[in-house]
């Protein structure tokens, strides 16, 4: 004998039917809520933008352009040129006259030999790289950072 399924009751089709609306409600609930919310932090965001971008302004060096607090006077910011830079040196030029960074590391007291023998390397090495671009690097005026650079 083959039983027939029992039929649902209209309680349980109700029942059935106000849990969905009640999960789609809630569902509807959080992203309500979580869309003022996220809308509010980014409003938040825009005002704390505007409020610190207010405080700077746009300076412009080696290419680039960036945000300098209102504080640095405008002229103390200079607009190199950047010749190159690669992990040992940079060189940069104003008005003719050359500035060259030199990257030597030291790390603890117990270097400070092989920082010198950076210092010199790189040192070099900028000097060659701007004799081999056609500058006389004794005939430009040409300031060293760090400035013990210069006389290695």
């Amino acid at each position: 004998m083959v039983r027939a399924k029992p039929k649902p009751t209209k309680l349980k089709k109700y029942l059935t039917l106000l849990i969905i609306v009640l999960l789609a409600a809630g569902g509807l609930f959080y992203y309500l809520y979580h869309r003022q919310h996220a809308d509010r932090s980014s409003d938040q965001a825009a005002k704390t933008t505007t409020q610190h971008n207010s405080n700077q302004h746009q300076a412009t060096s080696e290419g680039k352009t960036f945000p300098v607090p209102n504080s640095v006077d405008p002229g103390a910011i200079k607009d190199y040129t950047l010749i190159t830079e690669n992990e040992n040196y940079k060189i940069r030029e104003l008005n003719g006259a050359y500035v060259i960074t030199i990257y030597a590391i030291i790390n603890n007291p117990s270097e400070i030999d092989d920082y010198h023998q950076q210092l010199h390397d790189y040192k070099t090495q900028a000097l060659q790289y701007l004799t081999q671009h056609g500058v006389n690097v004794n005939k430009v005026s040409i300031t060293y950072d760090p400035p013990e650079a210069a006389q290695y």
